[in-house]
């Protein structure tokens, strides 16, 4: 085994090849370092201004998440058959066979005469309920 001398800044320490190498912290006055948090710490590391003003690594309160406080409305839907695949602008698209839409998009689409209004009967027995 030789010894060989390996420099990484800022430490320095000898090494034996073949010998495990366990490199120890050092404090140096103008090193930027960070606080040590665990996870059940109430603060945690974040991109922020610092006292100079400049910006940098700060440690915050997370915030908790938004949620949204508005009930969803449930749009009135209609069950359509179609006869063939039809994209129009505005309206939406429908697929060969039974297609779900809203109320509004229904009334447009039923103007149209490979469209039709597909029965509760038909779209159970369709979909195996």
């Amino acid at each position: 085994m030789t010894g060989v001398q390996t420099c990484a800044l800022p430490i320095c320490f000898p090494v034996t090849i073949g010998m495990p190498v366990i490199a120890t912290e050092t404090t140096d006055a103008n090193a930027i370092t960070t606080p040590r948090y665990g996870r059940s710490s109430e603060e945690v590391q974040a991109v922020g201004p610092v006292s100079n003003g400049t910006i940098g690594v700060t440690s915050v309160k997370p915030e908790p998440k938004k949620t949204s406080s508005k009930p969803s409305k449930k749009k009135e839907t209609v069950a359509l058959y179609s006869t063939k695949n039809v994209t129009w602008n505005g309206v939406g698209k429908v697929y060969r066979g039974y297609n779900i839409v809203d109320q509004d998009a229904a009334e447009k689409w039923k103007t149209r005469d490979h469209i039709r209004v597909a029965t509760p009967e038909e779209v159970a027995k369709e979909f195996g309920k």
